[in-house]
């Protein structure tokens, strides 16, 4: 039953933000703590929304400064280099750059699967229909290794 609404709850965020019916902040806000009270959980309700308080945070900050980060990086042209290595490599043809270029970065530990397949992406001649499954791969066997 628990997992049956919280299954729920996700479904009718991402309902009330696709349609724009609700804005995702208030539905981050107001769903939940209206889950927990449909759930039972009025009693604990203050205890849940502290516990969130204090845990979300730190999450938050970290990710707006990897994307930050991210940003400055591309926007002072640090993976140029890479990105022109790689094309030069494949000879611009898409599948090569698909192979090489959009499975191999995201194999790496050193640059996340998203980050480098979307600064290659930008500079793809021509976008192959399997990019996002080449990707996907590289990405999903990375996360399985245990490295």
């Amino acid at each position: 039953m628990l997992a049956a609404l919280g299954f729920g709850t996700i479904a009718v965020l991402l309902l009330l933000a696709m349609t724009k019916r609700a804005s995702v902040l208030v539905a981050l806000i107001l769903l939940p703590a209206l889950a927990a009270l449909i759930g039972g959980f009025a009693g604990d309700l203050g205890e849940l929304i502290l516990g969130g308080l204090s845990k979300v945070p730190p999450t938050g900050i970290v990710i707006a400064f990897a994307v930050l980060c991210r940003c400055l990086m591309v926007d002072a042209g640090l993976f140029d280099p890479l990105i022109r290595g790689l094309s030069r490599a494949a000879r611009d043809e898409p599948l090569r750059i698909t192979l090489a270029g959009a499975s191999g970065p995201p194999s790496s530990r050193h640059r996340p699967g998203p980050a480098a397949a979307a600064d290659l992406i930008e500079h793809l001649p021509g976008q192959p229909p399997h990019l996002g499954t080449v990707m996907t791969a590289g990405a999903l066997l990375t996360g399985a290794l245990p490295l």
